[in-house]
């Protein structure tokens, strides 16, 4: 573009005045993103043109752009940390301008910006400048407090002190959204118990707003479950102690929601008043609970849960004192044992999953002829024990399976039993109990047709085959058995994973499975070929040779699959037939041989959209890769697959952001033309990239800033 040239004479009668608006003109004028030259200035750190663009036009507000950013939010933005520069950015433009516009993007300031970033040197300019800033809220109705809260650490809450400071009224501005949470509440939900104080200290009367729901910040210390920041907040900030009674809009005191997670977590049982008289100051909720039975729970429950077996015997003998008849003392005894709370979880539920041996010895003697059928989530008492996995687990597994006479429930959740449970476990011990108990075990399957013995080939990588050897010595029937849908069998799980002891093991036992095949027709060999396990596959022909000519429902060979992995990996040729060998391999149901396979006929086995997808995977083979590897086979025809969205190779190179990757792609004379292709929205790969320069400067290398260049996209 030609810049004008201006004679002597034309800007002498230029006027002053216009002169001086031309020139503000120009420094207000726009990009296509909303931008002045002062935001590109700021956004940079341009020191010194900063300084001449804002005491040339010190009157211009110089407003948010596109993206809501003003060229002071910008700055604040950035960080002094990051960007030392940036501290004079803001110093010239708070000093020259006379009308500054502190706003950003969704509602937010440049007091939120710096808050955000750690700038404190930044807050203290911008509060100096404007103090009214520490009442304005994002859209959400977050003020910088909030955001100060937020961003706090327990060794830095400078931006908290000095917003209050300047303004303590801000601890009582709620979130506008439904929550109405505090800034009191957002440090209470994060155990920030030095915010709290410093909040407290400056405004007590803050303890007093609660959220929507009558939350108050005591509730929030409790809901965040830190232990040591509750007990820290009655220790260290004494005006929280009238919070403890107060109730929320469901009745409930913060000692409710402890009571709740007393279950789960045994440390807050060191504030939870177990005392009658103390408890009962936070007295009911509006479900009419107290805060000892919340979940339903009875005092058999939580002796159960924390291993306390002398108090497990006293309740037991007290439910039978009083009863003049013995039977109905015992009656009242086995009522107690048997009932359930909440999640359905009776007193063995509890001792089991907490290992509590002697408890489960207690209860179980007192009550055997109860089955202790599953909880809500599909648990049993057992079940439970076995999944857990602990040392502690054997004696509580040894009481059950002694005491409890001929009903034991062994049920777990989606069909699965303790046996499938012990087995995933690796715990070949307790599965070898749970068989002498109960042989038919081997045979029952979870809702997805898995036997225990699935499992144990599954998790074998992991324990062993220990497992897998005790459950042949039981039942070897159970390696005929498939799966629901896929159909394949224990040994198709061995062969899939390339664990060539299990299968040795499974056909050492039952030589008959092998004939077994899944919805595909796919065969033990099949999955050790998918494995792509080289030598595990060398190992499993050695022990089921006779299935490496056996066809799938396409017609393909375990080495029709083999032929198909010499092209991507050398070592599978090091099995390959040779040409005598390969014709008893026959052809497939698409006519092609082994042959035709190695050397470039991919039908179905591997088509274009393989390829593609393992271009796009994101290792080492980028499209430079691919492209050097179907050289070798004489095939470029992958170049120009394109998919649903019109995007031709290049496109994928470009979406890979890998600069390195495409400047490649583009030495390969095969991709040149591609380079004005157009996708189904008439972008060229050119187009993303010239999307990309806004983010990542290296890709301004190869965008082209030549317009006769460029137009040819």
């Amino acid at each position: 573009m030609a810049i004008p040239m201006w004679s002597k004479s034309s800007l002498t009668s230029y006027s002053e005045e216009s002169g001086v608006t031309a020139a503000k003109m120009m420094l207000r004028m726009t990009t296509g993103e909303g931008d002045t030259a002062l935001h590109e200035a700021a956004r940079n750190a341009r020191i010194h043109v900063v300084e001449i663009l804002t005491k040339e036009d010190p009157d211009f507000s110089y407003s948010s752009n596109v993206h809501g950013e003003t060229p002071l939010y910008i700055a604040a933005s950035v960080g002094y940390h990051r960007r030392p520069e940036q501290g004079k950015v803001i110093d010239e433009i708070l000093k020259n301008c006379i009308s500054v516009d502190y706003g950003g993007p969704n509602g937010r300031t440049a007091l939120h910006a710096a808050i955000t970033t750690k700038d404190y040197e930044t807050i203290r300019k911008i509060l100096k400048k404007n103090k009214r800033l520490t009442k304005l809220t994002d859209e959400n109705g977050w003020s910088p407090l909030h955001y100060a809260v937020y961003f706090s650490r327990w060794h830095d809450i400078s931006a908290v002190k000095l917003l209050l400071e300047c303004d303590e009224s801000a601890t009582y501005i709620a979130e506008t959204t439904e929550k109405k949470r505090t800034a009191l509440h957002i440090a209470a939900i994060q155990g920030r118990v030095n915010v709290m104080k410093e909040i407290v200290s400056r405004c007590p009367a803050c303890c007093d707003l609660v959220d929507n729901r009558g939350w108050n910040a005591l509730h929030y210390v409790v809901a965040s479950q830190r232990f040591n920041a509750f007990k820290e907040c009655l220790r260290r900030i004494p005006e929280l102690e009238r919070l403890k009674t107060e109730k929320d809009d469901k009745g409930n005191t913060s000692f409710h929601l402890i009571a709740a997670l007393t279950h789960k977590q045994e440390e807050w049982n060191k504030v939870y008043p177990y005392d009658n008289e103390q408890s009962g100051i936070y007295g009911f909720n509006k479900q009419e609970q107290s805060i000892a039975n919340i979940h339903r729970e009875t005092p058999l429950h939580l002796a159960a849960k924390y291993g306390y077996s002398n108090v497990v015997k006293v309740l037991i003998d007290r439910a039978k004192a009083p009863h003049a008849d013995p039977e109905s003392g015992v009656t009242a005894a086995k009522m107690m044992l048997r009932m359930t709370n909440g999640e359905g979880d009776t007193a063995l539920h509890e001792a089991a999953r907490n290992a509590r041996g002697r408890v489960v010895e207690i209860l179980t003697k007192e009550d055997p002829d109860f089955s202790y059928s599953a909880n809500v989530h599909g648990e049993t008492p057992l079940y439970i024990a076995a999944s857990v996995g602990w040392e502690q687990q054997d004696k509580v597994i040894d009481e059950i399976l002694r005491n409890c006479n001929s009903v034991v429930d062994y049920g777990g959740p989606n069909g699965r039993t303790a046996l499938h449970a012990a087995i995933t476990k690796g715990d070949d011990v307790t599965a070898r109990k749970i068989l002498r108990k109960e042989k038919k075990l081997t045979t029952a399957t979870d809702e997805n047709g898995w036997t225990p013995l699935h499992y144990a080939a599954y998790f074998s990588s992991w324990f062993g085959i220990s497992a897998v050897k005790v459950l042949l010595q039981y039942d070897v029937s159970a390696a005929y058995i498939a799966e629901k849908e896929k159909k394949r069998t224990a040994l198709h799980i061995a062969a899939i994973q390339g664990e060539v002891d299990v299968m040795k093991e499974i056909v050492s036992r039952c030589p008959t499975c092998c004939d077994l095949v899944d919805n595909r027709g796919w065969n033990a060999l099949h999955y050790a070929v998918a494995s792509q396990r080289f030598n595990a596959f060398k190992a499993c022909l050695r022990v089921i040779p006779e299935l490496k000519t056996e066809k799938d429902d396409k017609g393909n060979t375990p080495f029709h699959l083999i032929a198909a992995l010499t092209h991507k990996e050398e070592e599978w040729r090091e099995i390959y037939p040779s040409y005598k060998e390969s014709g008893i391999y026959g052809i497939n149901k698409q006519e092609l041989s082994t042959a035709n396979i190695r050397f470039g006929d991919f039908g179905e086995i591997q088509n274009n959209q393989t390829c593609l997808d393992r271009l796009l995977t994101p290792d080492e083979n980028t499209i430079l890769h691919v492209y050097l590897r179907n050289q070798q086979t004489g095939s470029t025809d992958f170049v120009y697959i394109i998919l649903e969205r019109g995007w031709n190779v290049l496109h994928y190179a470009v979406a890979n952001q890998n600069n390195y990757a495409f400047k490649e792609c583009l030495t390969i004379p095969e991709l040149e033309r591609l380079k004005i292709e157009k996708d189904d929205k008439g972008n060229t790969p050119f187009h993303l990239i010239a999307a990309l320069t806004h983010k990542q400067e290296v890709w301004n290398k190869v965008y082209p800033y030549d317009n006769e260049q460029s137009g040819i996209y």
